[in-house]
């Protein structure tokens, strides 16, 4: 997953994913994978980004999240705004809150 190359957005993103899990480690914006690989000696050949759906409460249980951050992390989505809650692009699917994680997927090759 990647985070926004906005930089409130991003500093959200991380807060939602620290919250989840606090062992989690910040998602690299989508310049930041590009400049990362080309300084390997890779070009990049292609790339794409695409939201992947999250349930939010399977998300949630999988890390057995506590009720209080629960609640903190919905209200996160609820009260979302900008580019943050264009990044989430939550709703509700089936009677279940979901949301979105932004994901890249690289092509590169060795100079």
């Amino acid at each position: 997953t990647i985070g926004s190359e906005d930089f409130e957005a991003d500093e959200k993103i991380d807060l939602f994913e620290r919250t989840r899990d606090p062992s989690h480690m910040r998602n690299l914006r989508r310049s930041d994978w590009l400049k990362t690989i080309t300084e390997c000696g890779l070009s990049v050949e292609a790339e794409e980004t695409s939201p992947k759906e999250i349930d939010a409460e399977d998300w949630m249980d999988r890390m057995k999240v506590s009720d209080p951050d629960r609640f903190f992390l919905k209200e996160m989505i609820d009260d979302a705004n900008g580019e943050f809650a264009r990044y989430l692009d939550s709703g509700t699917k089936e009677g279940k809150l979901i949301f979105h994680l932004q994901e890249i997927l690289v092509l590169a090759r060795k100079n």
